[in-house]
């Protein structure tokens, strides 16, 4: 009796085991199965920053390609820009020159066939009537005096021409000036904005940055966590598959023990039985001579 309870009390113990395992078991495979779960959703959501992220360094690649080509545009208008300032620094001081020169403005007035006329009415005078030597002497000078007036005049349209293709000139570089200053103007509008946008992506690219490092590291320490899981649960295993063979030992010992019993009780009855001189059947005379 003692030691059927003491098996009993083993069996007990082993089923307890079993029991508790099954249960650690079931709370490890929920557990793993909940971490699985939580991994993937966080690589796909690495994966949705890894594209953003991606996106956006290749915008910023554009944008700094545009910040440089502009950068370029603004050197070249720099330079062209100083180019016209000196043109028209140079314009203004030739028409100073120019006025310089215009030192009787009546000149700018006279008609040149006006006087070309007087001279050729003076030169017929002087080829067609008869005239005093005083009358003569008369007329070449007035012819001489025109002909002064006349290349003064001359020199006067020539000058007033000159002045006015200058002024021309002055009038293109200011407004070609004006276009040059519109557009550095509108480049460094343009350039602020680039730099502006560079540095919002870049906020955002380290703020991906971050987010992407917690992920890695998150996945990272429950993919160990996963791991550990695994090997635990394999280890439980190992040990249920050692209770239940034990708790088989333990039932099959159980089990021989009440067939020798009953083989032991059946021997008995059979030996009353030919005691009394009864005659006893194959199966009665196997089980009492060990047959069976």
């Amino acid at each position: 009796m003692a030691e059927t309870g003491t098996v009993e009390l083993q069996e007990n113990e082993i089923l307890n085991r079993i029991s508790e395992i099954r249960q650690k078991l079931k709370e490890i495979t929920e557990q793993r199965s909940s971490l699985i779960d939580e991994v993937k959703i966080e690589r796909r959501k690495r994966r949705e920053l890894l594209d953003r992220r991606r996106q956006l360094i290749e915008e910023l690649k554009k944008l700094r390609e545009e910040k440089n080509k502009l950068f370029e545009e603004l050197g070249s208008l720099k330079e062209r820009r100083d180019e016209l300032s000196k043109a028209l620094h140079e314009k203004i001081d030739e028409l100073k020159k120019f006025k310089e020169q215009f030192k009787d403005e009546k000149l700018m007035k006279v008609s040149i066939s006006s006087i070309q006329r007087r001279i050729q009415q003076l030169e017929w005078k002087q080829q067609t009537q008869v005239l005093s030597p005083q009358e003569e002497n008369e007329i070449v000078r007035r012819i001489m005096e025109l002909e002064e007036l006349l290349e003064k005049a001359k020199e006067a349209k020539k000058l007033k021409s000159q002045f006015i293709s200058v002024k021309a000139e002055l009038a293109k570089i200011r407004v070609e000036l004006k276009d040059v200053n519109t557009r550095l103007r509108e480049i460094r509008e343009s350039i602020g904005r680039v730099k502006e946008r560079i540095n919002s992506l870049s906020s955002e690219v380290d703020d991906l940055n971050k987010q992407i490092d917690v992920l890695t590291e998150d996945v990272e320490a429950k993919s160990k966590t996963i791991d550990d899981l695994s090997r635990e649960r394999t280890e439980l295993r190992s040990q249920l598959k050692i209770l239940n063979e034990q708790l088989r030992a333990i039932r099959m010992g159980e089990d021989a023990k009440k067939v020798e019993e009953y083989v032991e009780e059946r021997k008995k009855l059979i030996m009353e039985k030919l005691n009394r001189g009864e005659r006893l059947t194959l199966e009665e005379m196997k089980i009492l001579y060990g047959e069976l």
